[in-house]
């Protein structure tokens, strides 16, 4: 089943908003590529037979590139990384952001979900559209298929590295540690699948007194210093929108992607690690370099702009 990749934004959500379940699920993914075509989409779940047959399939596949892939979508051509095959194994927001941006690229990005409940977000409510479907967990899982999958069990493992060995491309955001000791960290993929480009997104990086803390947006404006340049002199305040998740997932898909014209030079994958705390960092952009280069401490200025004038709010009369 097919749809644009905008269905679920601006105009188009009151028009989803009055859709039936089964044409939601048709809203939701944009495309099924013959490889992965077994794997059901949007909210049901399928059964462990139908994940048996997708890695038989994806096994008995010689090409990623066959007639299918070369398809329109509502009269779009695929995209630049079309064939590109993504296990998305991230919850919440950084993680699914960089699978979002894959597959609005053109990946077929498959989100793996926790049995019950699946990612945190679909409970993530009001707003949601028919009473049921969280408007957060849509804003962040555009273009993908899902499916729940049970990792701390043989069965369910097995089949997932069935899967990985296969694709190209797998983002998680576990705790620290936590994949490994599942046995699906990246030295595990990396034996079955070399050219593997595995991505990992924490709060703080792998090392370091922090490496096993969690993550939260809110925390990571706070101690990357956005929230001391933000707001009025009086009092900090955070961005309106979780904007470090965002950021560090578009850097994570950015990093991805260069990894990916690395490994179809040369066969090799690599391990990406980037974290929310690096990423808020790395943004602050000039705040920074001031700091570095001549020891200025950023404040908050409000609207205002610490080194171009006229760059602030006015009351302005139009009529």
């Amino acid at each position: 089943r097919k749809s644009t990749p905008k269905n679920l934004l601006g105009s188009n959500l009151q028009e989803a908003a009055q859709t039936s379940e089964g044409d939601m699920m048709n809203l939701l993914v944009r495309k099924s590529t013959p490889l992965w075509r077994n794997l059901q989409c949007g909210y049901a779940t399928p059964p462990v037979l139908a994940m048996h047959a997708l890695v038989q399939e994806i096994h008995s596949t010689t090409s990623a590139s066959d007639s299918d892939n070369q398809s329109t979508v509502s009269g779009q051509t695929q995209g630049a990384l079309s064939g590109v095959r993504v296990l998305d194994l991230s919850r919440v927001l950084a993680g699914p952001i960089c699978g979002q941006l894959l597959g609005d690229w053109g990946a077929d990005v498959v989100k793996i979900e926790a049995p019950g409940k699946g990612d945190d977000t679909r409970q993530w409510q009001p707003p949601s559209v028919n009473g049921k479907h969280s408007s957060y967990f849509l804003g962040l899982n555009r273009n993908k298929r899902s499916v729940e999958l049970d990792l701390k069990n043989s069965e369910g493992k097995e089949l997932l590295l069935g899967l990985a060995s296969k694709a190209d491309i797998v983002i998680e955001n576990f705790l620290t540690g936590s994949a490994d000791k599942l046995g699906l960290g990246y030295h595990s993929m990396k034996k079955l699948n070399p050219g593997i480009v595995y991505v990992s997104i924490s709060g703080y990086g792998s090392t370091g007194p922090l490496a096993k803390a969690p993550g939260y947006d809110f925390m990571a404006q706070a101690l990357g210093g956005l929230m001391h340049i933000t707001g009025p002199k009086e009092q900090p305040f955070k961005v309106g929108v979780a904007i470090t998740d965002v950021l560090t997932g578009v850097s994570a898909a950015a990093a991805a992607c260069a990894a990916m014209v690395h490994q179809r030079a040369t066969g090799e994958g690599q391990h990406i690690e980037t974290s929310l705390l690096e990423t808020q960092v790395f943004a602050l952009a000039n705040h920074a370099s001031n700091f570095l280069t001549v020891g200025k401490n950023a404040q908050r200025l409000g609207n205002a702009h610490e080194s171009i004038v006229p760059y602030q709010h006015f009351l302005a009369d139009f009529h």
